[in-house]
């Protein structure tokens, strides 16, 4: 035959005292499982904000990068067809919303090279702004003998 439970004073039938050390314990740590969740999520909910503040970053990066590809081949187009390189970059540029910061012209009119450096502005995550620049070269000059 079984012993009786003890049961505390004043609780009923339904709250046994602890009968041994692993019911003390599970009931002193009654709870800790979801604050552990908790912190879990908190952590990984950062990691993702990180993780969409970089991805917007490095998309701005490209997104400048092929500007100002396309800013230099287009101040080259400009300079082989007798133009003004800088000022044809320039146009490109504001055509595809960046700002042309520097612009160089090496070489003569049949062996060149456009150099130009561009940058965006915009804006991060939770509107954090964030400057990009890129440059890039079109042409090429051939090395001297």
């Amino acid at each position: 035959m079984t012993p009786p439970r003890r049961v505390r004073p004043g609780a009923g039938p339904a709250r046994p005292w602890p009968d041994s050390v692993v019911e003390r314990r599970r009931a002193a740590q009654r709870g800790a499982g979801t604050v552990l969740i908790a912190g879990v999520m908190v952590v990984v909910a950062m990691v993702a904000v990180v993780a969409i503040a970089v991805g917007g970053y490095d998309t701005a990066q490209r997104a400048t990068s092929g500007a100002a590809d396309l800013v230099a081949l287009s101040g080259a187009a400009g300079y082989r067809n007798g133009g003004d390189a800088c000022a044809d970059a320039r146009e490109a540029a504001k055509a595809n919303a960046v700002e042309l910061t520097a612009c160089a012209v090496a070489g003569d009119a049949l062996d060149f090279a456009v150099s130009v450096t561009v940058r965006r502005h915009g804006e991060l995550l939770l509107g954090m702004p964030v400057d990009v620049t890129a440059t890039s070269v079109a042409g090429h000059l051939q090395p001297s003998r």
